[in-house]
């Protein structure tokens, strides 16, 4: 600034969870699904913004259709999970479980992130949509059988419900 003749001011890195806040720290704690952490670096949830594309449809046969996000390649992702989500649909804000990663209950290996969103229907194709990731629920897992997945899903979105209340307030 002296030598180009304005005033600089010195100011000291931020400080969060006991160390600078840094795009390294920020990203480690993305990758290692530590989404609480990504949040208090960030000062918001870590958000993938994409267009809504066509999936293989498992959600719908299931009874729980997804809205796959289609991110932009090489887009920083948390590690393979499900993840309690929120997103905004025609103004409104919605919650629901978030798969990233493979599906290898049905032998799919390509990466995802799908999305089933509590209390909402109808056709999301083609919208430009975010995904705020607010929690892990837990990690990536093969299940037995498709219905043993829908157990388990049923399990897991009132987890989402109760999850989606605490966010709320």
């Amino acid at each position: 600034g002296e030598k180009y003749g304005f005033a600089t001011n010195i100011i000291a890195p931020l400080q969060v969870k006991g160390g600078p806040v840094s795009s390294t720290r920020i990203r480690a704690a993305v990758q290692s699904a530590r989404m609480e952490d990504a949040r208090a670096f960030l000062g918001y949830p870590f958000t993938i913004e994409g267009v809504i594309a066509t999936g293989y449809r498992i959600g719908t046969r299931l009874g729980y259709p997804t809205a796959n996000l289609a991110a932009a390649p090489g887009q920083l992702l948390p590690g393979n999970g499900v993840y309690l989500v929120s997103s905004q649909i025609d103004g409104k804000t919605y919650f629901g479980g978030c798969n990233v990663g493979v599906r290898p209950t049905f032998g799919i290996h390509a990466v995802s992130i799908e999305a089933h969103f509590v209390d909402w229907e109808g056709n999301l194709y083609g919208r430009e949509m975010a995904f705020s990731f607010l929690s892990k629920l837990r990690d990536e897992m093969e299940f037995d059988s498709p219905e043993a997945l829908i157990e388990r899903l049923n399990r897991y979105l009132e987890l989402v419900k109760a999850a989606s209340l605490k966010h709320k307030k």
